[in-house]
């Protein structure tokens, strides 16, 4: 058998997986009168930002006027505008991106067969093409396709650093940069750096190797992600690298109560903006929101722990 056989099987049904994908959802947008590819709030709040980018050369939210944006950070919306500027429309886009995202299967391979075996790793790269969730999220403007693959490649890159006796620098430098990057395309990837750090401390028992290695995949790292909070700081005062933890705590903690007690998102996101002294639902994603945001999610989770876990 040819070794690369499963390769170019992984290659050819993730390509065909999303390009059925793709033209599945947009259809069936289309017979329900519905937007695509931003058919989601989270995704039409994507397109906006990269329309902005291109026509204002500004990352915020509103046209006309200046409102700096911090709840999303801007790497998807980065990768949406470099997309749109070479291919015109928003199918476009999205049909390559799909096609794109092709390489999640791949790089599950290469993982699986690494940590596994090759037949291991073969059947979850094909568990992974087919996966719904993943080819839906791949098919409209949302993040969580490129950030898983902007975070498979930081790791194989790792991995591959760490074949050579004395640590490939120029990999852990890729494997640090990429995964800055997946840090301002879903904020949730912050603390995945330390981690990677204890890995190499794992990995690497010399002292002064495990020192240099450090560095050189923490010099990116820091640059990426530190960037963007300088930007916040001199702009909305805040160092925080986006507001969205707080604001989806409090979010789910409205959800909750919802679902247990009956009570309306409505009246209790009403008294939230009251608190902030908003003016609607907009102002929870501000930085001088996130202490009331917080202060109601830890009231409710310390009320019903057990009935807030099984919730999730």
């Amino acid at each position: 058998m040819n070794k690369n056989l499963h390769i170019y099987i992984i290659i050819a049904v993730a390509l065909a997986a999303g390009l059925l994908s793709f033209f599945v959802i947009q259809g069936v947008a289309g017979s329900q009168n519905l937007r695509f590819p931003n058919l989601t709030g989270d995704s039409n709040h994507y397109l906006i930002l990269a329309e902005h980018l291109m026509e204002k050369r500004a990352f915020d939210t509103y046209p006309g006027k200046t409102s700096p944006e911090i709840f999303r950070t801007p790497g998807y919306p980065l990768f949406l505008v470099l997309l749109l500027g070479v291919l015109g429309s928003w199918k476009a886009v999205v049909l390559v991106q799909a096609l794109l995202m092709a390489g999640v299967p791949l790089l599950t391979y290469f993982l699986g067969k690494r940590i596994f075996s090759e037949n291991i790793a073969f059947a979850a790269s094909m568990v992974t093409a087919f996966d719904p969730t993943r080819l839906f999220f791949s098919t409209l403007t949302l993040a969580d396709g490129l950030f898983t693959l902007l975070l498979l490649l930081s790791i194989f890159l790792l991995f591959g650093a760490l074949d050579s006796p004395g640590a490939d620098r120029k990999k852990l430098f890729f494997s640090g940069l990429f995964l800055g990057y997946a840090v301002l395309v879903r904020p949730i990837g912050q603390f995945l750096p330390l981690l990677y750090l204890g890995y190499l401390f794992l990995k690497l028992p010399q002292r002064k190797l495990l020192l240099k290695a450090g560095i050189v995949f923490l010099i990116p790292l820091v640059i990426v992600i530190g960037s963007w909070m300088l930007r916040n700081k001199i702009i909305m005062g805040t160092w925080q690298l986006s507001t969205v933890r707080d604001y989806n705590l409090a979010y789910f903690s409205i959800l909750f109560l919802k679902e247990k007690e009956g009570a309306s998102p409505e009246l209790l996101i009403e008294e939230l903006v009251k608190k902030v002294g908003g003016q609607d639902s907009l102002a929870l994603a501000t930085p001088e929101a996130q202490p009331v945001n917080r202060e109601f999610a830890r009231s409710v989770i310390s009320s019903h722990p057990f009935s807030y876990l099984k919730f999730h």
